[in-house]
Order: C-alpha cells, then structure tokens, then sequence
C-alpha cells in the first residue's frame, strides 16, 4: 500500500468528453513487430479509453501518491466502503501494471 503508481512515460493522452480519458500507445519496434508490419497492417498507435474514474486515478498516478492515497481519494470522491475501493484500486492498478501503463517505486528508507 506505500508503493508509488507512476504512469508510463512514453504514453501520450487525450482529454475526451465525460472525463474520460484516451491513452496513446505507441507501437513497440521489436524485430518480429517490424517483419510482421511487413506482412500484416499493424497501426503504429493504440489506444486505450479510461472512464471517469480510471482517468481520476490515472491522474492520480504520478509518484507523489501512494496505493494507499489512491484508494483513500476514490473512496471518499466516489462513496465506497473500504474494502470496495481497495478491492477495485488493486485490481485496477494490477490490470495497468502488466500491460506496462503503470510501474510501482517504492520509497527508500531514511537510513538505509
């Protein structure tokens, strides 16, 4: 719950209406991606749409604020129960950690 979400650098996005949020994500350059672009039409960009609340706790994502935060900010803006928003943070967080959109630090700490 201390870990610190930071967004992927290499992302761009895009305000859409409702609050909602477009992620750009450029394609990887890899040499099995660069022979099958040959083969197949393989877009150089995605991208991913957050709703409301997925673009709140993207924002939200930018090294200054914990998991624990997150989850504190969701629940009191939105009206869940602890355990609700914890719930659906984590999972969210985890879903963004694997497809690379989202990497976790850790603070050091002092005296180590």
């Amino acid at each position: 719950m201390a870990a610190l979400p930071l967004r992927n650098s290499s992302l761009e996005t895009q305000e859409l209406s409702g609050g909602e949020l477009a992620l750009i994500i450029p394609r990887r350059n890899t040499p099995v991606i660069w022979l099958l672009s040959l083969v197949f039409m393989i877009p150089k960009k995605r991208q991913v749409v957050l709703d409301a609340v997925g673009a709140r706790v993207w924002r939200l994502c930018d090294g200054e604020h914990t998991v624990a935060e997150l989850i504190g900010a969701v629940q009191e803006e939105y009206r869940l129960n602890r355990k609700e928003a914890e719930a659906s943070i984590t999972t969210y967080l985890r879903r963004l950690g694997k497809r690379g959109l989202v990497a976790f630090a850790v603070r050091k700490e002092e005296g180590s």
